[in-house]
């Protein structure tokens, strides 16, 4: 992303957000906007939280600076109950959640393309 030369921030990435946040504000309801932001942020929340299983499968040495309450049990719990409330979703409001699962995996072959370009040296769009 382009960075501002005197704030060191993404400020395109920063306008572009604002004016989409107006866009949505405008012709959105306060449960519509909550209910979105459920069914877009939990499958990440559900990702790390499985994390911590591949993690301590995978990186056995690592320090663990932070302690998991009743390991296994908690993070599994988590997992499944973020399974119930993204299926909870899909049947209450398939249309809109179904729409909101498109775009998260219409930003997979994105990010890959982005990696691979920001790999190949190229910094700014």
């Amino acid at each position: 992303a382009t960075v501002h030369p005197r704030y060191q921030t993404p400020s395109a990435a920063i306008v572009l957000t604002a004016f989409l946040g107006i866009g949505f504000v405008l012709i959105r309801t306060f449960e519509q906007l909550a209910d979105q932001f459920v069914v877009a942020i939990f499958p990440f929340y559900a990702l790390a939280a499985a994390a911590v299983f591949v993690l301590r499968r995978r990186r056995p040495d690592l320090p663990r600076p932070v302690r998991v309450l009743a390991y296994p049990v908690v993070p599994l719990l988590f997992v499944l109950a973020s399974f119930l409330i993204l299926g909870n979703a899909l049947w209450a409001h398939p249309l809109e959640t179904g729409v909101a699962f498109l775009i998260i995996l219409l930003g997979v072959p994105v990010y890959s393309w982005w990696t691979r370009r920001r790999t190949s040296g190229v910094t700014q769009m």
